[in-house]
């Protein structure tokens, strides 16, 4: 009568395991219940941690244009300043080597340049609307080296003051 007892013993030890290996070993039989959290967040709160968000966003996106646009400026300034710089040291090389002395001689000269330059800007460019499509293209391109990955920042601001309206106008405090 022994025996019997060993092999119910075995039996109950076989199903234990076929149950646990049944289970892929997601049972745990020493963990306690966990109480449930109450994280679940309601409407209201999902939409202040949005608005939140918004306005965090819309302030750095401003305050990162604002640094952008200075540079910008600061180097669009820079650019001109080189063409002045230009044109002021062809003044001196036409002071100094050529001789030129009277201001009126200096004028003729700088209207010369101009002519000249004109021409060579119709021969490359075919008219001066070219010409100034050309400036634009350089501003486009100089904007887009500073601006870099912050190209449609300004749309972005917008959008996203938009949203914060929207859900400010929706929200029923």
């Amino acid at each position: 009568m022994k025996w019997y007892w060993w092999v119910l013993i075995i039996i109950i030890a076989i199903i234990a395991i076929v149950l646990f290996l049944g289970s892929a070993g997601t049972i745990d039989i020493t963990k306690e219940k966990d109480k449930p959290k109450e994280t679940r967040l309601n409407k209201a709160e999902i939409a202040e941690k949005h608005k939140k968000l918004l306005k965090y966003l819309i302030e750095e996106r401003k305050r990162i244009y604002k640094i952008r646009q200075r540079v910008y400026k600061i180097v669009y300034f820079g650019v001109r300043l080189v063409f002045i710089g230009l044109w002021a040291t062809g003044n001196i090389i036409l002071y100094f080597r050529l001789g030129i002395t009277e201001l009126g001689d200096l004028l003729d000269y700088n209207t010369a340049f101009l002519i000249v330059l004109f021409a060579v800007i119709f021969l490359f460019f075919g008219k001066l609307s070219t010409l100034s499509e050309w400036k634009s293209a350089f501003e486009k391109r100089l904007e887009l080296w500073i601006f870099q990955k912050y190209v449609g920042l300004p749309e972005l601001i917008e959008g996203n003051t938009n949203e914060l309206q929207k859900l400010e106008k929706n929200s029923t405090y």
